[in-house]
């Protein structure tokens, strides 16, 4: 796949990339998104989020494993300023989380580790208002 665009959710989603088949299962995709407005799926999440991810994964040794990078997440959802970037590496049933920074409104979330067999995570999570996470949400939360 050299290139696709397509415009969708009130937005845009570009991504190139490659798929090869043989001599076993790989690809890789860079993806772009502008404007995209979740409310078209998703009724109560409505915003505008660009983002820039990269993806690239396969078989090897008939295990699954994949990349996500996060480069960049940002925009508005629910009328509030939303972000994201890290990355996730898949391992045929585990996934190492590396410095995964979310954030939504003052609400914010951050991990590192491994999550599989044995859980070995830091993590930590601080919203002053529930809300800014989850519709209908209450309360506040700082934990580790």
């Amino acid at each position: 796949m050299q290139s696709l665009d397509l415009d969708t959710l009130d937005g845009r989603i570009a991504a190139s990339g490659r798929i090869e088949w043989l001599p076993a299962l790989s690809w890789t995709a860079d993806i772009s998104t502008a404007g995209i407005d979740p409310a078209g799926l998703f009724g109560e999440w409505p915003g505008r989020i660009d983002s820039h991810l990269k993806t690239s994964g396969g078989l090897e040794n008939e295990r699954l494993v994949a990349r996500l990078e996060i480069g960049d997440l940002s925009g508005s959802l629910r009328d509030y300023p939303i972000s994201a970037h890290g990355n996730l590496d898949w391992d045929d049933g585990s996934v190492e989380i590396g410095a995964l920074e979310i954030g939504s409104g003052g609400t914010r979330i951050s991990a590192t580790g491994r999550a599989g067999d044995s859980l070995d995570l830091k993590w930590k999570l601080d919203s002053g208002d529930l809300g800014e996470v989850y519709p209908g949400a209450a309360g506040s939360i700082a934990a580790e």
